[in-house]
């Protein structure tokens, strides 16, 4: 396990970024183009798409490239301004 002096030492780093929505047609690609257009760094090798067992609701799990605390918090505010998503973890 890696220990960290301060916060500031673990900037910069991947982050995986769970978003969770209403399965809903383009969801995934809704996400990428929110990201992208703010030139977030996203690693797509390992993204995940998974629809609940209801099929009612879809969670999107990313890499994504962060630079500061300030730019984590730009991240979640730009997702959450999107009326599909419901929950970041």
């Amino acid at each position: 396990m890696t220990t960290y002096e301060s916060i500031s030492d673990i900037y910069p780093n991947n982050f995986p970024v769970k978003i969770i929505g209403k399965n809903d047609p383009g969801f995934a690609d809704d996400i990428f183009s929110i990201l992208n257009s703010s030139d977030i760094n996203i690693d797509y090798s390992h993204d995940n798409l998974i629809i609940s067992k209801s099929g009612k609701y879809v969670s999107l799990t990313l890499n994504v490239n962060v630079v500061s605390r300030d730019h984590f918090d730009n991240i979640y505010k730009l997702l959450y301004a999107s009326p599909k998503v419901f929950f970041i973890l």
